[in-house]
């Protein structure tokens, strides 16, 4: 992107108009559209500070942050101009973790040039601090926005989230959660679900789903997301039971289960061997319309594979191609896995090595570690593995030459 020049507009109408257009752009995920508008409105000299404002959310959803800074340069300063600062904060936020000191110099720039910033700006920058982990910065950028008193519900939530690797922060986010009454800000989901996921970070299983559970009575707190965290929290600490009940705890109170949802109880059952479990829960996706991706099937061929059901284990890979889902290491991995523990490794060396020029993932240190142990075990049978393998060579020769 070039570094666009300080001509700005004479027509105050033209600028709205095109404005409306060139952030429809943005809204349509169109970025490199609006980009290529926002250069001819410089050119024509119709830009203003919302159209700079909206070309640096164009960058942001490019992830060129350098050119979002490039592009502030040029913002004229008025009104609009917090507009801009915020969109730059908001992109450098998204550019990476090491890039959360770059949010706060915009902070003090806007200072130092006596633009004041709005929440909307402390909110982008404490939204990096918490993606950088860095919950001193944020508790305190909350603490300039409550001695202005303009912290809004977004403020709180994503400082509450910050704490999660914060010493004690389970603590410290229950007061500051608690906190939001008294400023008057009314908690809400995000809030609710920033507070589960600091006892999900803390290994704190039962206090979650006991807050999870007191809460259910205030629906404008409870959701499906909420459901997640808690499963995510008792799945991740083996306590596979407690997540499934979890699932259907969310069914009982009208929640609708997610991808999510169903990722997190599959990968439960995993922990709990439950593999027929596992496959309902898959079937039970395909009435509810819901698409499974990669991370679902990974879940359930893994659970296939710790059961020695290798014969699912392959029909759930042959399935991945119907419902368009690639295939990565950890299926292909899983799936021979489960061949080679049920002393079907031709199974799996017929896997590996008709997949080896097709696909990728089969060029992994994990599914090359698979061949080798399935190979292993069959010592014994070795001219019959030697034939396979050449038989599969040729074919696998003819389909590249093809």
């Amino acid at each position: 992107m070039c570094v666009f020049s300080r001509r700005h507009s004479t027509s105050p109408m033209r600028s709205v108009a095109t404005n409306v257009v060139l952030s429809g752009c943005v809204r349509a995920a169109a970025w490199q559209a609006a980009l290529e508008l926002f250069a001819k409105m410089v050119e024509v000299a119709s830009a203003d500070a919302v159209s700079y404002s909206v070309a640096i959310s164009a960058a942001e959803e490019a992830t060129a942050w350098q050119d979002a800074l490039l592009l502030l340069l040029a913002t004229p300063r008025d009104a609009a101009a917090p507009l801009a600062f915020a969109a730059a904060i908001s992109t450098v936020a998204r550019a990476g973790h090491a890039r959360w000191p770059w949010a706060l110099e915009l902070l003090r720039q806007m200072a130092r040039e006596e633009v004041l910033p709005d929440v909307v700006c402390f909110n982008a920058a404490i939204s990096s601090c918490e993606k950088a982990g860095q919950w001193p910065q944020a508790l305190s950028l909350l603490d300039e926005l409550g001695r202005r008193r303009t912290a809004s519900v977004v403020s709180y939530s994503a400082a509450i989230s910050a704490l999660r690797s914060a010493p004690s922060g389970v603590e410290r986010a229950r007061v500051l959660f608690d906190a939001m009454q008294g400023a008057r800000v009314q908690p809400n989901v995000v809030s609710f679900v920033s507070l589960l996921s600091c006892y999900e970070t803390a290994w704190r299983w039962p206090d979650a789903l006991h807050l999870l559970i007191s809460t259910s009575s205030t629906r404008a707190l409870i959701s499906s997301a909420a459901g997640n965290v808690a499963m995510s929290a008792c799945e991740k600490a083996l306590e596979w039971e407690q997540a499934l009940r979890t699932f259907w705890w969310m069914i009982e109170q009208s929640l609708q289960p997610d991808l999510i949802s169903y990722v997190a109880a599959m990968s439960s059952c995993e922990k709990g061997h439950q593999w027929q479990a596992a496959l309902s829960f898959f079937e039970r996706m395909r009435l509810e319309s819901i698409r499974p991706d990669v991370t679902c099937f990974n879940a359930a061929i893994s659970c296939c594979e710790k059961a020695l059901q290798w014969q699912q284990s392959l029909e759930l890979l042959a399935a991945m191609a119907s419902f368009r889902v690639a295939s990565d290491s950890i299926s292909l991995s899983a799936a021979m896995s489960a061949c080679t523990r049920s002393s079907r490794w031709s199974a799996a060396l017929y896997l590996f090595t008709a997949t080896l020029p097709c696909a990728p993932c089969a060029r992994s240190a994990q599914c090359a570690a698979c061949a080798v142990r399935a190979a292993e075990s069959c010592v014994r049978a070795a001219p019959e593995m030697l034939e396979m393998l050449q038989v599969t060579s040729v074919m696998a020769q003819q389909s590249a030459f093809q």
